[in-house]
């Protein structure tokens, strides 16, 4: 098939060392495609998506009413752990907003938060009391799908997707459920909403693959957008997951 990167993997043993994959990942997203310039489309992707879904779930009212308000949420995290205006949150302190909202919308303790920030656990402290004291309702939502989790030893997404735990279960594998199977159904549903002629390579987590004739890559960001960009209806809110896409020669330019 022109222009297509087909890797094939044969796993003989799980001793692979992380040179090999380091290498392999390096090999397949540097290799250029021949004519057709991918088009990879990023939404809902890690960065925002389960976190939307959580922020929806929880009804956190702060967090809704500036997100509404085309706030990015990994920005507003940051903007109130650090005490800084919105338009003034470096790069470096987004990226620490974006590892807290995934932290603490599953349900991370401050001795956790020091150990996979690198920060102090009084840092932590600050941190974790200051979010759950914008975000209080994600405290009261995590403590009803607890007691759901302890009762019914299952959780229904806002799909009707059910997951039941069998043997060992810890709360917070439910709270990472939720959200995570949350995204992954919004970009299901916008696969089938895609063109049947759009040439969709791979899915990785929550971002899709495209390869297209140059000429055409134009026409098919349009149509992609349209696919990917529709109301879902979480918790009583009509919700519409941010679509990012980039166009480049190699799968590392569009990630």
């Amino acid at each position: 098939m022109l222009g297509t990167v087909i890797a094939t993997v044969t796993w003989d043993t799980a001793r692979q060392t992380a040179d090999t994959l380091d290498g392999l990942k390096d090999a397949i997203q540097n290799a250029e495609i021949e004519e057709p310039a991918p088009a990879k489309v990023q939404g809902p992707d890690v960065a925002t998506g389960d976190g939307l879904a959580m922020a929806y779930l929880a009804g956190a009212k702060n967090l809704i009413g500036a997100l509404e308000e085309g706030g990015d949420i990994h920005q507003l995290t940051a903007s109130q752990i650090y005490g800084v205006d919105y338009d003034d949150v470096t790069k470096d302190q987004r990226f620490m907003g974006k590892v807290c909202v995934h932290q603490m919308d599953y349900g991370a303790t401050p001795h956790g938060m020091c150990r996979s920030l690198g920060i102090t656990l009084k840092e932590a402290e600050r941190i974790h009391r200051e979010w759950f004291a914008w975000v209080p309702e994600m405290a009261e939502y995590h403590a009803h799908l607890a007691e759901q989790g302890d009762r019914k030893r299952k959780g229904i997404n806002p799909f009707g997707i059910v997951r039941k735990f069998l043997g060992h279960y810890n709360p917070n594998d439910l709270f990472n459920w939720m959200g995570q199977s949350t995204a992954a159904c919004v970009i299901r549903r916008a696969m089938l909403r895609l063109p049947e002629y759009l040439h969709l390579l791979v899915q990785v987590h929550d971002s899709l693959l495209f390869e297209h004739p140059s000429q055409t890559v134009d026409e098919a960001t349009q149509l992609i957008e349209e696919a990917m960009v529709y109301p879902v209806e979480i918790n009583g809110y009509s919700v519409t997951f941010p679509v990012t896409i980039k166009v480049g020669e190699t799968w590392e330019e569009v990630s």
